[in-house]
């Protein structure tokens, strides 16, 4: 199961570290 969750997890953890930075920058 790791094995196939490890290609998807890289793509959520990016969008979610670009929606804080986007958070950040409007406060």
């Amino acid at each position: 199961e790791v094995a196939r969750l490890k290609p998807i997890l890289p793509a959520p953890i990016k969008s979610t570290l670009g929606f804080v930075r986007v958070i950040g920058k409007l406060n």
